[in-house]
């Protein structure tokens, strides 16, 4: 039988009740640094504050300007 005739539920049977590897050379990660290192990723900090804000100023020209000013004001910053 190949992996590929194998039912999802028992694809690991073989390997499921083989003990953890524990290495000899390498200490084990502490839970605090494991759960570290897994935690949300946080690159674009503060984009979505920016978002917001950026979307406030768009608001904020329609009401004032119509929205003819939002189209020359966005031809104007693409150069």
């Amino acid at each position: 039988m190949t992996d590929s005739n194998i039912p999802a539920e028992h694809k690991y049977d073989d390997i499921i009740a083989l003990p953890h590897p524990v290495s000899a050379k390498h200490p084990q990660m502490p839970l605090l640094d494991r759960a570290a290192q897994f935690a949300a990723f946080a690159a674009l900090t503060g984009y979505h504050e920016a978002i917001l804000e950026t979307a406030r100023k768009k608001e904020v020209l329609i009401e004032s300007d119509g929205i003819d000013a939002i189209h020359a004001q966005s031809s104007c910053t693409r150069e």
